[in-house]
């Protein structure tokens, strides 16, 4: 407390919506792993019941079928848990990795456009990327890859920009734009 008895208060951030990429996103993964698990298992069982000849070879192919079948989906699965998407009262952040986590993060006052990108695809399914650009740069800083209601998105994070107090909260913090952890 100050002499005057005015507790000094510090905005803090404030977290508004957190998303992951849509599975749809990743569809042929899921398609092509259930198939090749399929074929491997059609395959196992008909070497049990002699319709192949049962051997070494006629067994590894089918576990193999069976195992990359497995790990395609896993790999899709781990793939979207471990992408984040995040929009805060001061930050904009993309976080990704499961090892090792890279988090990109652009400031609020350094949005210059957002933009949608989707696909005739994705629009069946509501889903499609929100790029973000800062100054002086022409490529997105930032994408919000394969997410749902991207039209939603992009108004939130319209919104916040436009409400940006003056000065910015986060001055302390460091610009950088990239960390990992």
């Amino acid at each position: 407390m100050s002499g005057t008895g005015v507790k000094d208060h510090i905005q803090q951030e404030q977290l508004i919506a957190k998303y992951h990429p849509k599975r749809a996103a990743a569809l042929l993964f899921y398609l092509f792993g259930s198939l090749a698990f399929i074929l491997g298992w059609s395959f196992m069982v008909m070497s049990s019941i002699q319709f192949v000849e049962s051997t070494l070879v006629a067994w590894y192919i089918g576990l193999g079928a069976m195992t990359i079948g497995c790990l395609l989906i896993l790999w899709a699965e781990i793939r979207r848990r471990y992408m984040l998407f995040v929009i805060t009262t001061w930050t904009v952040r993309v976080r990704t990795g499961y090892i090792n986590q890279v988090t990109t993060r652009v400031f609020l006052d350094e949005i210059v456009d957002v933009k949608l990108n989707i696909d005739q695809e994705e629009r069946i399914v509501n889903q499609g990327d929100v790029e973000i650009y800062v100054k002086d740069e022409d490529d997105p800083a930032l994408v919000f890859d394969s997410v749902d209601n991207p039209r939603g998105i992009l108004e939130i994070v319209l919104r916040i920009v436009q409400t940006i107090p003056d000065p910015v909260p986060w001055d302390h913090i460091p610009r950088t734009r990239s960390f990992s952890y």
